[in-house]
């Protein structure tokens, strides 16, 4: 597994240890401060039947978000031609942000137009063909905003950044009025899923599923959860939100038929689950 200390990864990990019959390997980075040469991968792919490509850059500059996630899979992928046996699985976190922006309302399907308008979908997009062509079987799951205990504000989530805020005392920085919407889900159903896909997708050479909670909630809505629980916390709101910005939220009904899977966790119910890991986070600090 790569990026196995991230938000994602760490879950997944811990979830992959109590499966019976899997020796989890972690790829660690022998220089933190620079991407890995494709020889350093050479043990992780030469021993595994299956790698979790969770590593990435989501935020950051654009020579960091390029390189985080194209060359590091650039790196990952040669690996695999070069040293993996050709049956080795790769399965990758990629994102809804690769999909063209829909028009307002509309679900994403696997099969809604490709073409990314930001430069973090542009390198997932980029990463997902990299792997493709590396000649392993792949899947690839294409994510909406996943967000839960261990989500880091001002990265992962704009639930994990209003999460710690509340927390904190300090107000919500809301763009626009809040309307808009987003697809939201929880790391336990990305890490439920994750897991189906390792354990019991065996013989496609290539697929591509949404991974998403299937329903838009608006930011408002996000506000209303965080209130039920600090009631007391101020909002802010900035006129900087983008009127071109379109809601939208993912058509998981591919992934759902295929390995019988549904998200469990409601936003009522996974927010103050955020919101006490902040909380306990505080306590630690």
């Amino acid at each position: 597994m790569t990026g196995a200390s991230g938000f994602i990864g760490s879950s997944l990990a811990a979830a992959l240890t109590t499966v019976p019959g899997i020796r989890l390997i972690r790829f660690r980075r022998k220089d933190p401060s620079g991407l890995p040469a494709p020889a350093a991968f050479r043990e992780l792919v030469q021993e595994s039947d299956v790698i979790y490509h969770l590593a990435g850059v989501n935020r950051g500059t654009v020579d960091e978000i390029l390189s985080g996630n194209i060359q590091f899979t650039s790196n990952l992928a040669e690996a695999a031609r070069k040293w993996g046996k050709s049956s080795l699985r790769i399965i990758f976190i990629s994102s809804m942000q690769v999909y063209r922006q829909p028009s307002h309302g509309k679900g994403l399907r696997e099969s809604s137009p490709v073409e990314p308008s930001t430069i973090y979908g542009i390198a997932k997009h980029t990463a997902e063909n990299l792997l493709r062509v590396s000649g392993r079987p792949l899947t690839i799951l294409r994510a909406s905003n996943t967000y839960g205990p261990g989500c880091r504000p001002r990265y992962n989530s704009v639930i994990a950044t209003w999460c710690e805020m509340a927390v904190q005392g300090r107000p919500l920085s809301v763009d626009g009025d809040g309307s808009q919407k987003r697809d939201f889900v929880y790391i336990d159903d990305v890490v439920g899923a994750l897991v189906l896909a390792g354990t019991r997708l065996q013989k496609q050479r290539l697929k591509v599923f949404n991974l998403g909670y299937g329903k838009a909630h608006s930011l408002k809505q996000v506000v209303a959860e965080i209130n039920r629980v600090y009631p007391d916390v101020e909002l802010e709101f900035r006129n900087n939100a983008d009127p071109g910005d379109a809601d939208y939220f993912c058509d998981s009904t591919r992934f759902r038929k295929q390995l019988d899977w549904k998200p469990q966790m409601t936003l009522k119910k996974g927010i103050p689950l955020t919101l006490k890991w902040f909380e306990e986070r505080g306590k630690r600090a």
